[in-house]
């Protein structure tokens, strides 16, 4: 039982702290840190921003960031 109570707070924890946020952006592109939960999360954000400036967003690629990272950044021009 005590078992099953940390991975479920463990899981909760995740879930709480792997929201997509924003590397660098500016009103032509943004470049958004991926989570490791919601693949989706990382769209939205890029809408959010480039919405700010009255475009939309446009996927264009994923980098990489290297072997420190878990997960990948995603690229989007504001068009």
């Amino acid at each position: 039982m005590k078992r099953l109570v940390a991975i479920v707070i463990a899981v909760a924890f995740l879930a709480a702290c792997s929201d997509a946020r924003i590397l660098d952006g500016d009103a032509n592109m943004v470049w958004v840190k991926e989570n490791l939960i919601l693949s989706g999360a990382p769209d939205e954000v890029a809408a959010q921003h480039c919405a700010q400036f009255g475009k939309k967003a446009v996927y264009e690629r994923t980098l990489d960031l290297g072997r420190d990272s878990l997960t990948p950044a995603r690229v989007y021009a504001c068009r």
